[in-house]
């Protein structure tokens, strides 16, 4: 393993990270504090952390800030107790499975990293992801699942790379900008810009399936939709930002409502075809179908509005 450290330097695939000066390699499945998971010793602060095909490493505990690689066929386990922080210029890069229970930092706020999903990512209840302002974390080509909390406040982008969806069941917090390119779900709770950051953007330029769960802008933010947009199921849709349809199909289906406080605009319709489209004092929208109620008014239209 010594040999192996030595090496590094001379080797780009083990000195994967800017920041970092040698790679320690999983040799077999363990605790992350544990040296004989790394052959001999814990990966230090100048060290990337490689977690090789066949090896499951849990982490319980606060390690130095790091550089993780996890290879194809390896896992990552960050138990309840567990916190990591990728450090400032580090990689992350999954391409086995990462399964996050207690709490995965991605970057610092000074950082402009971008931080790459390629694999299996599951957060669970009570597990917490944060994407740190200015750093980049891009699901591509497989589910990223969040039973969790996630807090965007740089960029969240779920990427047309294959077969690649966002599943949210828990809590998304997006005080940056969240893009989805491909399909994501929700049947949890998304906000857009609760926290001033710099900008609470939601960009859809495909598939977006609120199933049940509740949605709410708040004042500044921008929820814009190119595709298809459907509210199913009792969903809720609190709009206090500005949501902007400028394309495909906009529809709000069995049961959902959605709550317009302030304005819906942009180039296409939205149809309340199963489920309801309440405006508020002072609110303005472009052409609603379906079932509107103007609450200020006290007014039913079952034939839609303009």
């Amino acid at each position: 393993m010594i040999a192996i450290r030595h090496l590094c330097a001379l080797t780009l695939l083990l000195c994967a990270a800017p920041g970092a000066t040698y790679a320690a390699q999983s040799v077999r499945s363990g605790d992350w504090a544990d040296p004989a998971t790394w052959g001999g010793a814990v990966p230090g602060s100048t060290e990337d952390a490689i977690i090789r095909a066949g090896h499951t490493v849990t982490l319980t505990t606060e390690p130095p800030r790091a550089s993780v690689q996890v290879d194809s066929g390896g896992s990552l386990l960050i138990a309840e107790t567990g916190r990591l922080q990728i450090c400032v210029g580090c990689v992350f890069s999954n391409s086995g499975s990462v399964e996050v229970s207690g709490t995965l930092t991605l970057g610092e706020d000074s950082s402009g990293a971008t931080y790459r999903n390629w694999a299996a990512f599951l957060v669970n209840a009570g597990g917490s992801v944060v994407v740190t302002r200015n750093a980049i974390f891009e699901n591509a080509q497989r589910t990223l699942t969040n039973n969790g909390h996630i807090t965007n406040n740089g960029q969240l982008k779920n990427v047309r790379n294959g077969n690649s969806m966002l599943i949210n069941n828990g809590t998304i917090d997006n005080n940056g900008i969240l893009l989805n390119d491909v399909e994501m779900t929700n049947t949890g709770t998304i906000t857009i810009g609760l926290v001033d950051i710099d900008l609470g953007l939601f960009s859809s330029s495909y598939r977006f399936y609120s199933d049940g769960g509740t949605i709410t802008t708040y004042p500044g933010a921008i929820w814009t939709s190119t595709e298809i947009f459907n509210l199913t199921d009792g969903a809720r849709f609190y709009n206090y930002g500005s949501f902007r349809p400028t394309g495909g199909i906009h529809h709000i289906l069995s049961g959902s409502e959605f709550h317009n406080h302030n304005e819906v605009a942009g180039a296409t319709s939205m149809m309340a075809d199963g489920g309801i489209f309440y405006t508020y004092c002072d609110a303005t929208q472009n052409t609603v179908y379906g079932t509107v109620v103007d609450v200020c008014a006290d007014t039913l239209f079952k034939n839609g509005m303009e």
